[in-house]
């Protein structure tokens, strides 16, 4: 939960322009160019014709790279949108196929489409995923500027690595462009300004992610409150049928049952108060995913700052096969990951099916962990307020 959270990025930006990407003609660390123009051994030898004839003419790194951003653009029939057909969806030589025969998609696809073509003509590439710069909302006489950035400033871009230069990224996305790399790319800053400011849902998505589609809310999710424990001190005897538990007794009912009930009961409202700010499937979903990695946590298994959601899922599922082998829900795992980064990247197309599907996921894999918890480990979750870091 990043709400409130202030920090300071100190960034070194290198000045780059045509002539000294043009010129970058020193060595490419070998370890780079070792991992960053790997491709399946079965990629397409049409795929590289493809990219071969793209950049047929340029005689230097920066211009081949150069060549496929401008072949990504509407004169080339090249189009941006959130509306794409499921053949785009995957991480394989299909969706690019599918993706170079329909010529549009999200940012995810062109980046991805980029980065594939750029290495299989031996240019060292990336994928990045970050934000643009967001909306302005203050500056400051002392110079300070103030920007708010949302889930629609979402994006995806390709870097190729130039010696002595590093990582510099291009835009084959119609529509947007990096302020910072206008001095080589030639594309002119821009970004997704579309619809008011606020929290929105991002606008890319990664390669296997489920199409926009117009969605429903599901009903929300029932918020009776847990049972409370019956109180373990019984009141004393009363002095007569009208008399009532003594003061003492009440004290002492009402304080076991705030501590025996008060975990419940916390986690009970913040489960409430999360599902109601929950308004969207995506969000929905994101909240079932953090319930179900906080359900796993007391069996030592915690989400990785390096981690995706997929890697989560991976690393899950694996965790769930060691406990009840490959016929346990352990794919049920992988799944929850997928959605779950579909959630963040394409949450438009988060549909109620998803949420059903995710929360009869959630519901198994959480069940494993409850069933192999210790019975220390249950009586602690018993009093434990927490429900986990919040991702919705």
């Amino acid at each position: 939960d990043v709400t409130d959270l202030a920090y300071t990025i100190i960034a070194d930006v290198p000045e780059v322009n045509r002539r000294s990407a043009m010129n970058a003609s020193g060595a490419i660390p070998r370890d780079i160019e070792q991992t960053f123009t790997r491709l399946p051994a079965d990629f397409p030898a049409d795929l590289t014709d493809e990219a071969r004839r793209i950049v047929a003419g340029a005689s230097t790194p920066y211009e081949q790279a150069l060549a496929l951003q401008r072949f990504f653009s509407p004169v080339n029939g090249f189009t941006y949108s959130t509306e794409i057909p499921s053949n785009l969806q995957g991480e394989d030589t299909n969706a690019i196929r599918a993706f170079l025969d329909l010529r549009t998609g999200f940012c995810e696809q062109f980046a991805g489409t980029y980065a594939a073509l750029a290495r299989a003509i031996g240019l060292p590439t990336r994928i990045a995923v970050g934000f643009t710069w967001g909306r302005e909302v203050d500056a400051a006489p002392d110079g300070t500027r103030t920007f708010v950035v949302t889930g629609r400033n979402a994006h995806a871009w390709p870097e190729v690595y130039f010696a002595d230069l590093g990582w510099l990224p291009f835009e084959p996305t119609p529509g947007r462009g990096n302020p910072a790399a206008e001095s080589y790319t030639g594309v002119p800053a821009a970004q997704d300004d579309s619809g008011p400011g606020g929290t929105t849902v991002p606008t890319t998505t990664t390669p296997a992610q489920i199409p926009a589609v117009p969605t429903t809310a599901p009903p929300s999710p029932s918020t009776t409150a847990p049972s409370q424990a019956t109180p373990p001190f019984p009141p004393t005897t009363p002095k007569s049928p009208s008399s009532g538990p003594s003061p003492t007794a009440l004290v002492i009912g009402l304080i076991a049952v705030g501590v025996v009930g008060a975990g419940p009961i916390v986690r009970w409202l913040r489960r409430r108060r999360r599902w109601r700010v929950a308004d969207t499937p995506a969000r929905r979903l994101r909240l079932v995913w953090a319930e179900t990695i906080h359900a796993w946590r007391p069996l030592g298994f915690t989400r990785r700052l390096i981690d995706t959601d997929r890697d989560v899922g991976d690393r899950l599922a694996h965790r769930i096969d060691n406990i009840l082998g490959p016929d346990g829900p352990g794919v049920l795992a992988r799944r929850l990951g997928d959605l779950a980064s579909a959630a963040a990247w394409n949450g438009a197309g988060i549909t109620d099916h998803d949420v059903r599907e995710a929360t009869d996921a959630a519901a198994r894999i959480e069940q494993v962990a409850h069933d192999h918890r210790s019975r220390w480990a249950k009586v602690i979750g018993w009093f434990d307020p927490r429900l986990g870091p919040s991702m919705n």
